[in-house]
């Protein structure tokens, strides 16, 4: 961006590294306050139109007619299930609505929102995203909601306090396109 290239000391570095990853795609995601650069491969979904980029070791499957999940082949207790559907079909209102409901019946004393706000000045291609959480235990239920030019897409997270992987989870569901 601009920006970086405004700083005199560290562009020419900025530049080398990125010539370095022109052929490699990473994401950077926070797990339990660290944050994270690993590289991502792209999965097209057999059943619904749309590609996503995943970190190396996740498998994308599709689990039943409109909704695929993505599976951290390391870890089976945290997943993603992802459902994404035409602008036609639907309003974000609804979307926003169903996945507050979702999250509410799962644990309605310990449910939260998240805050976004970051994700909506970042990425433009992003006009509007909602998060919900649930916590049970240690183990964590997430919603998002996402509003794209083209589609909307729902996520579902399952994740646990210790693996801490939603951001993760989020970072790949922001890419679906």
């Amino acid at each position: 961006s601009a920006q970086q290239e405004e700083t005199t000391e560290s562009s020419e570095e900025t530049k080398a590294e990125q010539e370095d990853k022109s052929d490699t795609t990473t994401l950077t995601y926070i797990s339990n306050g660290q944050p994270f650069e690993e590289k991502v491969v792209t999965s097209k979904s057999d059943e619904m139109n749309y590609t996503i980029q995943h970190l190396e070791n996740y498998t994308l499957t599709s689990e039943e007619p409109g909704v695929d999940s993505l599976l951290n082949n390391a870890d089976e207790t945290t997943s993603m299930q992802i459902e994404v559907v035409k602008k036609e079909d639907v309003t974000f209102d609804q979307l926003k609505e169903s996945a507050k409901e979702t999250i509410s019946a799962i644990a309605p004393e310990n449910t939260k929102d998240l805050d976004l706000a970051s994700t909506l000045t970042e990425r433009k291609e992003i006009l509007n995203i909602v998060g919900y959480e649930a916590l049970l235990e240690d183990e964590k239920v997430v919603k998002v909601v996402i509003e794209r030019e083209n589609l909307f897409v729902t996520l579902t997270i399952y994740d646990n306090v210790q693996a801490d992987l939603t951001d993760a989870f989020l970072q790949m569901g922001l890419t679906i396109q």
